[in-house]
């Protein structure tokens, strides 16, 4: 499972996880979650493979990594912005090391963070086995509140207009930065989850965590895309919406 985490362990070899594609990651964050199958150790390293930090891991864990009281809480002071690192992780009761993808250090102004999780093991998480959400931080910026609303009324005799009932939900547009065809797809799976919490640092509830719903498709424009570095993978933004998960009420009947 995992196949839809945003940082993955997929390489036992420093050269073939190069090659990945890179992920920017805000790493004073508390919202990198993680959900592990079993480790023992986990380091950040340089691109040299040079250690950085050590932690001391868990069997069978989800985990914070940055941020307060995270796994490589320190590691702030230790990674600059714009710098390149990879995490490793030990496979538990082995001398196995498996890589990340090169991750970035990026600030975190222009990121909005993301938990998610579902009741049952579902979109390639266990999350029932864990009992935790999943998060990440990512390129997305939510814009033109708007307040969606139903209501009915009648008119008396007399001319007076009497409202039955109305009701509405506040509802955001959301967009992405140019991103990987991989990249869409982990966003999809955590936007699809039954639970999601978003921090709103770029548009939502002026930055207080709120829980959503995503409303609309998620849409790539891939009649507009550009290209990567590599020269080989297409990078598109992607529009949706999503509305609070609360929906204020004012019913006579």
């Amino acid at each position: 499972m995992l196949e839809n985490q945003f940082i993955q362990f997929q390489d036992t070899s420093l050269v073939v996880a190069k090659l990945r594609e890179s992920l920017p990651v805000v790493i004073t964050s508390e919202y990198h979650l993680m959900l592990a199958t079993a480790m023992d150790k986990i380091m950040a390293v340089d691109s040299d493979d040079t250690e950085i930090l050590t932690e001391t891991g868990d069997e069978d864990v989800a985990f914070q990594l940055f941020g307060q009281e995270g796994f490589l809480e320190t590691l702030p002071t230790l990674v600059a912005i714009g710098d390149v690192f990879f995490l490793k992780v030990r496979d538990y009761g082995t001398d196995t090391w498996r890589y990340s993808q090169p991750l970035v250090r990026v600030p975190a102004d222009d990121f909005s963070g993301i938990l998610y999780k579902c009741a049952e093991d579902a979109l390639g998480f266990p999350f029932k086995t864990y009992g935790a959400y999943a998060g990440a931080d990512l390129p997305i910026h939510f814009k033109n509140p708007q307040n969606v609303q139903e209501d009915k009324t009648y008119v008396k005799a007399n001319g007076d207009v009497v409202t039955l009932y109305a009701k509405y939900y506040k509802e955001w547009e959301g967009e992405t930065e140019y991103l990987s065809e991989a990249m869409h797809d982990k966003i999809v799976a955590a936007l699809s989850c039954d639970e999601v919490i978003i921090s709103g640092r770029s548009g939502i509830n002026n930055g207080a965590a709120t829980h959503v719903t995503k409303t609309d498709n998620y849409q790539v424009d891939w009649e507009n895309y550009t290209m990567a570095c590599d020269g080989k993978t297409k990078l598109a933004r992607a529009t949706f919406k999503v509305r609070e998960n609360k929906t204020q009420r004012n019913s006579n009947y």
